[in-house]
C-alpha cells in the first residue's frame, strides 16, 4: 500500500485545512516530519489511521475527542486520504461525530459519523460506499490486516516496544495474539477444558445414579448389597430370582382365599333372598286386613267424587249467570252517572251562551239530549280552529319584543369594541421596541458567553500553570542532579577501566606457569612477573561501575523525558492562558461574568415580550372578528322581526272581528274544554244506554240455559249443583284417595298370589347373623392375599427394573471414565499444566512462541547491521523471574562480553536501537501473516535523541535500506540531526488558531 495524498481539516491541532502530498514527499524515499512538542506530528499519523479504519490508536481513541478546539463552530471535521494497494486507487473521505450548533434557535445538535469511499476507475472517482460497516469490511480486505495490525506494521510505535521488549511472557502473549489473530488456539483449550469438565460430571453423574439404583435395589428388595463392586451383578440376579418366587407364591395363595369368599357371598346371597320374600308375604297379609276396615269411607268417597263431577258441567253456566247480571247492574250504574254529567255540562253551555235553550228539554230524557250533540260539536270544531291562531300570535308577541331588545344591544356592543381597537397601536409600538430592546442584549449575551468561556479555560490554564512552573523546577533540579550523578559514575567507571589496564600485566602475569609461553612475548622464562597493586581494578569492580552507569543513564533519560513532557505542558498552558496574572484574569472574569448576568436577564424577557406582542395581535384579530359577528347577529335580528310582524298581521285577519277580544286565548280554550266535555258526555250517555240493552238480554239468556242444565244432571235446583261442586284440589284429592285404596288392595293380593312368596311362607326362617359373619372373615382374608399378592408383584417388578437400570449404569461408566481421564490429560497438557509439559506452555504460547522466534530472526538482520553486529536478540522457552507460563521470554546477547542480559539493562540508546529492530521484524511478519500486502509507505515514530553520532549513523543505514523495492519511510522526530540528516521534510507548526503544514527540502 502507497499513501498519495492527505487533506485534513478541523481535526485534531488542525482548525483549517492542511494538505499532505505524500507524493511529493516520496521522491527520496525518506522524509521527516518534524515540529515542536504539539504541533501535531503524531496527528497526521492518526489522521491516516482514522481515514482508513475510522479510529485512532492508543488512548486517543478513547477519548472520543477529534475535531479541533480551535476550528470555528460551523466547520465540519473531515479526513480524506488517497492511498494505492493492490494496484487500484482509493479515496476515503471520514467524519467523525462531533456537536455543531443548531441551524436554528439556540443551542447544539450531534452530527452522525460518515463516510464515502471511491475508486479511481477510467480517470474518474466512482463512489463504492457510503456505510461505515461496509467500507470497513471493504478496507480489512485490501489491506489484509486489521488497525491494530496496520498500527504495528506502518505506522511503529517506538516507545510501544520498549515496553514489549521488557514486557513479561503474559504482556507480549496478548499483544501477540492480537496482531497473529491466534484466539482460536486459546478457544481450542477452553473446549478441551470444558469438555475434560463435562466429562467429569458425567462420570460423578453416573456414579451418583448408579449408587442411588443400588440404594433402591436395597430398599425393595430388603437385604444390603455387597461392598465389592464385583459381586453386584450376582447380588441382583439372586434378588431378582427371590422376588419372583415370592410373588408366585402369594398368587396362588389370593387364588384359594378368593374361592372361600366366592361361596360364604353365595350362601348369604341365598338366606336374604329367602328372608325377603317372607317378610314380603307378612306384609301383604296386614295390608289386605287392614283395606277390610275402610271399605264404607272408600264408597263414600266415590259417590262425593261422582256429584262432583255432575256438578261441574252446571256450575259454569253459574258463574256465566252471575256475570251477566253484574255487568247489568254497572252498565245501570254507568248510564246514570253519563246522564247526570251531560244534564250539568247542558245547563253550563245555556248559561254562558256556549249554546241557546229552544224551550227547556226533560231533564233525563236521553234522546232529548242527544239533539244537542250536533250544535255542541259544531261549536267545538269552531274552537279548534281559532286556538291555533290565537295561540300563534300570543307566542309572536314576546319574540318581536325580544328581537327590539336584542338589535339594542348589538348596538351597544358594537360601540364598545370600536372604542377598544383605538388604543391597540399605541401598545404594539411599546411592546416592538422591548422586544427589538430584548433581541440586542440576546445578541450581546452569546459573545459573552463565548468571552466567558475564553476566560474561564485561560484562567484554568493560569491556575494549573502555577503548578506546572513549580514541578518544572523540581525537574530541573532532578535532571541536573541525574547528569551530575552520571557524569560523577561514569569517571568512576573509566578509572576503574584505566585502572584494570595499567594493572593488565600483573593479571596476565597471575596466570603464568612455569615453562609457559608469556602471552606478549612468548618467552618460556619469567624472570619478573609483574605484581598486582593494591589500586588494581579486577573485572567484577569494572563490571559493577559499568552497571552503575547503566542505570545512571536509565535516570538521566527518564529525568530528561519528565523535564521535556513538564517543559511542553508549562509551554502548552503559557499559550493557553496568554496574557495577566491569575488574579487579573479572576477580576476580568469576574466582570465579563456580571455583564453576562445582566444580559442575560434582559434576553430573559424576550420570550415574555413575544408573547405579549403575539397576545396583542391575537386580540386585535379577535376584535375585528367579533364586530363582524355582532354586525351579522343585528342584520339577522331586525330580519327575523320584520317577518314575525307580517306573520301577525296574517294571524289577526284570519280571526276576524274576535281578534280584539281581550284575553282572547283564554276564551277560546274555555270554550274549546266546555265544548269538548259535553259532547264526550253525550256520546258516553248513549254508548252506555246500548250497552246496558245487550247486558239485559244476556241476563234473561243465562238464567234459562242455568236452569236447564241443572234438570239434566239431576239436580233439584241451581243451587243444589252449586252446593254439590268441589274445586280442583278436593276433586284432586278424592280421586287420589279412591286410587291409592285400590293400588294397595291389587299390590298385596298380587304378592301373596307370587309362588316364591307361598313357597317361602312354607319355609322355616334362616340364620342371617352366622353366614353374615362366615362371609366377613372369608373376605378379610382374601382382602390380605390381594395386599400379599400386589405387595409382592410390585416388589418383584421394581427390583427387576432396578437391576435392569444398575446393569446399564454399570457398563456405561467405565468407557466414560476412561474417556475422562484422557480428557482431563490432554487438556492438562494444552494449558502447560501437566507434568508431561516440562516447560509447563499452553497451546497458544506455543504457537506465538514460534511466531515470536521468526520475529527474532527478522529483528536480528537489522540489529546486527545497526549495533556492528554487538547485540542479538534470542527467544527464551524457559519461564522468566515471577513468571508462571513459559515460552515467551527475550533476552538480549551481548557479542562483546558473550553474556545474555535481560533487557531492562539496556541504556536507552541501546534501548532504541533493540526496540528498532523489533518493531521493524515484527512488522515484517505481521505483514507475511496478513496475506503478504506490500506496505510502501511506513512510518518511524520519536525516540532518534537517544542515540550518539555513531548508533545514529547505523539506524539511518537500516532506514536507508528499507526504502529498497521503492517503499517510503517517514521518520517522526523534532530531533535537530535528524532534520539536518533528511532533507525532505513535513514541517509543522503551532500557534493560538491552530496548526500548520510545509514541506521544504534542504540542499546541501
Amino acid at each position: 500500500m502507497r499513501l498519495h495524498a492527505l487533506q485534513v481539516t478541523a481535526f485534531g491541532p488542525f482548525a483549517d485545512s492542511v494538505a499532505v502530498d505524500f507524493d511529493e514527499l516520496a521522491s527520496d524515499g525518506l522524509f521527516l516530519l518534524s515540529g515542536p512538542t504539539g504541533s501535531g506530528k503524531t496527528s497526521i499519523l492518526d489522521a491516516v489511521c482514522f481515514a482508513l479504519y475510522g479510529d485512532v490508536p492508543g488512548d486517543r481513541g478513547s477519548a472520543k475527542r477529534l475535531r479541533s478546539d480551535q476550528a470555528a463552530p460551523g466547520v465540519a471535521p473531515e479526513v480524506a486520504l488517497e492511498f494505492t494497494v493492490r494496484a487500484r486507487r482509493f479515496r476515503l473521505v471520514r467524519s467523525p461525530q462531533w456537536t455543531r450548533p443548531k441551524k436554528r434557535g439556540t443551542g447544539v445538535t450531534t452530527e452522525q459519523a460518515h463516510v464515502v469511499c471511491s475508486e479511481l476507475v477510467d480517470g474518474t472517482w466512482t463512489p463504492l460506499s457510503n456505510r461505515l460497516d461496509e467500507t470497513g469490511h471493504l478496507i480489512t480486505g485490501l489491506l489484509g490486516m486489521n488497525m491494530a495490525q496496520f498500527c504495528q506494521v506502518a505506522l511503529l510505535p517506538q516507545g510501544q516496544f520498549q515496553g514489549f521488549l521488557r514486557a513479561r511472557s503474559e504482556e507480549r502473549h496478548a499483544l501477540l495474539q492480537r496482531l497473529f489473530a491466534t484466539d482460536r488456539f486459546e478457544q481450542i483449550e477452553r473446549w478441551l477444558r470444558d469438555h475434560a469438565r463435562a466429562l467429569r460430571r458425567e462420570v460423578g453423574d453416573s456414579e451418583v445414579a448408579l449408587g442411588r439404583a443400588i440404594s433402591r435395589v436395597e430398599e425393595a428388595a430388603g437385604t444390603a448389597a455387597p461392598d465389592e463392586v464385583s459381586e453386584t451383578v450376582s447380588w441382583l440376579d439372586a434378588e431378582v430370582g427371590r422376588s419372583l418366587q415370592e410373588a408366585q407364591r402369594a398368587a396362588t395363595m389370593l387364588t384359594d382365599t378368593a374361592a372361600r369368599r366366592a361361596d360364604a357371598d353365595l350362601a348369604l346371597i341365598q338366606a336374604r333372598e329367602l328372608a325377603r320374600r317372607q317378610q314380603l308375604g307378612a306384609e301383604a297379609e296386614r295390608t289386605l286386613a287392614a283395606l277390610a276396615q275402610e271399605t264404607a269411607a272408600h264408597e263414600r268417597r266415590v259417590e262425593v267424587r261422582e256429584a262432583a263431577q255432575r256438578a261441574a258441567v252446571v256450575l259454569p253456566l253459574v258463574r256465566v249467570a252471575t256475570e251477566a247480571s253484574v255487568a247489568q247492574s254497572r252498565y245501570q250504574a254507568a248510564v246514570d252517572a253519563a246522564l247526570t254529567d251531560a244534564v250539568r255540562l247542558r245547563d253550563t253551555a245555556y248559561a254562558s251562551g256556549y249554546l241557546h235553550d229552544d224551550g227547556g228539554l226533560p231533564f233525563d230524557d236521553i234522546d232529548a239530549l242527544a239533539l244537542l250533540l250536533g250544535p255542541a260539536e259544531e261549536r267545538l270544531r269552531e274552537a279548534d280552529t281559532l286556538v291555533p291562531l290565537a295561540s300563534e300570535v300570543a307566542a309572536i308577541n314576546p319574540q318581536i319584543t325580544a328581537l327590539g331588545h336584542e338589535v339594542a344591544e348589538r348596538d351597544a356592543a358594537i360601540e364598545r369594541v370600536q372604542a377598544e381597537a383605538v388604543e391597540a397601536p399605541e401598545e404594539r409600538n411599546r411592546l416592538e421596541a422591548a422586544l427589538r430592546e430584548s433581541v440586542a442584549e440576546s445578541d450581546r449575551a452569546q459573545l459573552l458567553a463565548g468571552e466567558v468561556a475564553t476566560l474561564r479555560t485561560r484562567l484554568a490554564a493560569a491556575e494549573r500553570l502555577v503548578l506546572r512552573r513549580a514541578d518544572l523546577t523540581r525537574a530541573e533540579a532532578g535532571e541536573r542532579a541525574a547528569t551530575e550523578r552520571l557524569f560523577a559514575v561514569k569517571e568512576a567507571w573509566l578509572s576503574a577501566q584505566e585502572s584494570r589496564l595499567h594493572g593488565m600485566a600483573a593479571e596476565l602475569a597471575a596466570e603464568l606457569a612455569s615453562g609457559d609461553a608469556c602471552p606478549v612475548c612468548g618467552s618460556g622464562d619469567h624472570p619478573e612477573p609483574a605484581q598486582t597493586s593494591p589500586s588494581t581494578s579486577t573485572a567484577d569492580e569494572v563490571k559493577a561501575a559499568r552497571s552503575l552507569v547503566d542505570d545512571a543513564e536509565l535516570a538521566r533519560a527518564t529525568a530528561e523525558s519528565e523535564l521535556r513532557s513538564l517543559s511542553a505542558d508549562v509551554a502548552r498552558l503559557t499559550e493557553a492562558a496568554g496574557d495577566g496574572t491569575v488574579a487579573e484574569l479572576a477580576a476580568l472574569l469576574a466582570g465579563k461574568g456580571e455583564e453576562l448576568a445582566r444580559a442575560e436577564q434582559a434576553a430573559a424577557r424576550l420570550p415574555t415580550t413575544q408573547q405579549a406582542l403575539d397576545r396583542l395581535a391575537a386580540t386585535q384579530e379577535a376584535r375585528e372578528q367579533k364586530l363582524i359577528e355582532l354586525s351579522n347577529q343585528r342584520t339577522a335580528a331586525v330580519a327575523t322581526c320584520t317577518t314575525l310582524e307580517a306573520r301577525r298581521d296574517h294571524l289577526r285577519q284570519q280571526l276576524g272581528a274576535r281578534a280584539d277580544e281581550p284575553r282572547l286565548l283564554a276564551t277560546l280554550r274555555a270554550e274549546q274544554r266546555l265544548g269538548s266535555e259535553l259532547v264526550t258526555a253525550l256520546s258516553t250517555a248513549m254508548r252506555h244506554r246500548e250497552r246496558l240493552v245487550e247486558a239485559t238480554a244476556s241476563v234473561q239468556r243465562a238464567e234459562a240455559e242455568l236452569r236447564a242444565t241443572a234438570a239434566a244432571q239431576r239436580f233439584a235446583s241451581p243451587r243444589e249443583a252449586a252446593d254439590a261442586a268441589l274445586d280442583a284440589g278436593a276433586v284432586r284429592a278424592l280421586e287420589a284417595a279412591i286410587a291409592e285404596y285400590e293400588d294397595r288392595r291389587r299390590s298385596a293380593q298380587g304378592t301373596l298370589d307370587l309362588p316364591d312368596v307361598i313357597a317361602a311362607l312354607a319355609a322355616p326362617a334362616p340364620d342371617l347373623t352366622q353366614l353374615a359373619t362366615t362371609a366377613d372373615a372369608a373376605q378379610v382374608a382374601e382382602a390380605e392375599a390381594i395386599r400379599s399378592d400386589t405387595g409382592a408383584r410390585r416388589r418383584n417388578e421394581r427390583v427387576a427394573a432396578l437391576a435392569v437400570e444398575v446393569r446399564a449404569t454399570f457398563d456405561a461408566l467405565a468407557p466414560r471414565r476412561e474417556a475422562a481421564q484422557v480428557a482431563a490429560e490432554l487438556a492438562a497438557m494444552v494449558e502447560g499444566k501437566s507434568t508431561n509439559n516440562a516447560l509447563r506452555m499452553r497451546l497458544s504460547a506455543y504457537v506465538l512462541s514460534w511466531r515470536l522466534a521468526q520475529v527474532v530472526d527478522a529483528a536480528n538482520e537489522r540489529l546486527s547491521r545497526m549495533s556492528d553486529s554487538r547485540y542479538l536478540l534470542e527467544h527464551s522457552e524457559q519461564r522468566g523471574a515471577h513468571e508462571s507460563r513459559g515460552g515467551l521470554s527475550l533476552v538480549v546477547r551481548d557479542g562483546w562480553s558473550g553474556e545474555a542480559r535481560d533487557p531492562a539493562t539496556l541504556s536507552g540508546g541501546e534501548t532504541f536501537v533493540v526496540s528498532l529492530a523489533l518493531a521493524l521484524g515484527l512488522a515484517d511478519v505481521v505483514a507475511g501473516e496478513a496475506g503478504g500486502t506490500e506496505l510502501d509507505t511506513l512510518f518511524v515514530d520519536e525516540g532518534f535523541g537517544s542515540l550518539d553520532a555513531e548508533t545514529l549513523d547505523d539506524v539511518m543505514d537500516t532506514l536507508d535500506a528499507l526504502r529498497e523495492g521503492g517503499r517510503v519511510v517517514g521518520v517522526v522526530s523534532h530531533v535537530d540531526q535528524m532534520r539536518s540528516r533528511i532533507p525532505r521534510q513535513l514541517r509543522l507548526t503551532k500557534g493560538r488558531t491552530g496548526s500548520t503544514v510545509e514541506v521544504s527540502y534542504l540542499t546541501a
